[in-house]
């Protein structure tokens, strides 16, 4: 494989979403004269996991809400298990991280007042979702600091790269990584330090919502580099997803039911109002599994908008809207058939509260991380708004930190393997699914080894393998880790 001289930068960011430019602006605003450098795995003009995101923002801005009142729902949300300093320091930043976007050039929508126009979603107690283009608040996000980015007086972005392995001292400090170039040459970066931002796992599983390359990658490579995981069983399944032969399958936002869609099935039956005082806007674990006991009862699952939002469909939803056309339903006069499907994942990089992994020169940051604020079970649209906190704040202290100027020793890697073998996301849908057990945990871990005999050099398997040992050692049934031979934590 041709090689291309090493790349020189203070900091090194991997990945160009949300988590990823937030820190890189963060750290450039701080020191404008630092060599910042973003290297993303999307071409220029194809988007991250970052523009998927449909409903919104959360963010405490409205006279009647309060930083309290958010961090009080993502504790219950969460099921007990979210680090509520990390919490407060989200919810109580999450009015100075609007102002942050607004400034890079986001454009929410607003009320005719000129106020911002705020929505509710499933576990929030009150209306403090912002949006953009009704449905489009992530493409939105994304594009503004993507400008942002390129219009800097020096830009340093290069996109297309394929994350390889991080190159490492003879103490295993990071030092910046390799990567392959769209023309198949090694790119390699030397960095002070570098912060991961490459997204979560979700698309490793059979029936997601989101890309199948959010494979985990850069996760599964830090964990083989010596970066410690945490929480790799709390993966959340969505609960209302296009029931569709698509892969992907299209997303039907929380923010639908938000704004008066029911769950019902092919009787009628509004199910969740029977099983929690929030009915269909209970936390996405709960709605999931109500929706899954459905399914295998034998029943179809639909969302009825034809009351509310009715007529306002397409102008509140315009791409949901527009999707749903090409499969031939009108909402306004046509049940939506759904079903659960991953979305997001809560594990990751275990960080402190400035990103910083267990691993010397190595932040991380969005989704990729976990910095605690999630728990067990992600309250809607805090991923966007963790990004942006989280994101700047590991930008700061990764920009500060001052590492030794030496030349880096990199310790020899396996030979890792980058694809997705085949049969890997059925195993983990089939075994570490919306309800998991012993026996399927076991015979997923079991079945993992026929499919590679070396899962520890490929990253994939690597990864999954954490997954699953991670759901079979939590006894307990825990947010969106519901095991249904230990009811409760």
């Amino acid at each position: 494989m041709p090689s291309q001289p090493a790349f020189r930068a203070d900091l090194l960011v991997i990945g160009a979403g949300v988590a990823g430019l937030s820190a890189a602006l963060e750290a450039a605003r701080q020191q404008p004269n630092a060599r910042v450098l973003v290297v993303s795995s999307h071409q220029p003009d194809c988007s991250p996991s970052t523009a998927w995101a449909q409903g919104g923002m959360a963010a405490a801005i409205a006279p009647d809400d309060s930083p309290q009142a958010h961090a009080a729902d993502t504790l219950r949300a969460a099921a007990g298990h979210a680090d509520p300093e990390a919490v407060r320091l989200l919810t109580t930043e999450g009015p100075d991280a609007v102002d942050f976007l607004v400034q890079q050039g986001t454009c929410f929508d607003r009320n005719p007042q000129g106020d911002f126009a705020l929505t509710r979603e499933g576990a929030h107690q009150a209306n403090r979702i912002l949006h953009a283009h009704g449905d489009a608040t992530g493409v939105e996000i994304w594009q503004a600091l993507m400008r942002a980015w390129e219009t800097r007086p020096q830009p340093s972005l290069l996109p297309g790269c394929q994350l390889l392995q991080f190159r490492q001292g003879a103490d295993g400090r990071v030092l910046g990584a390799d990567f392959l170039k769209p023309d198949g040459s090694l790119l390699t970066i030397d960095a002070d330090n570098t912060i991961l931002a490459t997204g979560g796992y979700a698309g490793l599983y059979a029936r997601t919502s989101v890309s199948p390359l959010a494979n985990g990658l850069g996760l599964a490579l830090a964990m083989l580099a010596g970066a410690e995981a945490s929480d790799l069983e709390f993966v959340q399944f969505h609960p209302t997803c296009l029931l569709c032969e698509q892969d992907p399958l299209p997303l039907i936002s929380e923010a639908v039911r938000g704004e008066g869609a029911e769950l019902v099935n092919e009787l009628g039956e509004a199910f969740m109002r029977q099983q929690h005082p929030l009915g269909a806007l209970a936390p996405r674990d709960i709605v999931s599994r109500g929706i899954w006991q459905q399914l295998q009862a034998g029943h179809r699952v639909f969302l009825d908008a034809r009351a509310r939002p009715g007529a306002d469909f397409a102008s509140r939803f315009p791409g949901i809207h527009a999707r749903l056309a090409q499969a031939g339903i009108d909402p306004r006069q046509n049940l939506i058939p759904v079903t659960p499907a991953t979305h997001y994942t809560m594990g990751g990089l275990r960080t402190n509260l400035d990103g910083r992994t267990t691993l010397p020169g190595l932040y991380a940051c969005g989704e990729v991380a976990c910095t605690g604020v999630h728990g067990a079970n992600r309250l809607a649209s805090n991923s966007l708004l963790e990004g942006v906190v989280f994101g700047r704040r590991a930008g700061r202290a990764a920009l500060a930190e001052t590492a030794a100027r030496r030349a880096p020793a990199v310790t020899p890697a396996p030979a890792i393997k980058p694809m997705v073998p085949t049969g890997l996301r059925a195993l983990l849908w089939q075994h570490a699914g919306i309800i998991r057990d012993r026996q399927g945990l076991e015979t997923g871990l079991a079945t993992l080894m026929s499919l590679d005999n070396q899962p520890a050099h490929h990253a994939a398997c690597h990864l999954a393998r954490g997954i699953l040992q991670a759901a079979l050692e939590r006894k307990a049934s825990v947010g969106a880790h519901f095991r249904s031979d230990f009811r409760s934590s």
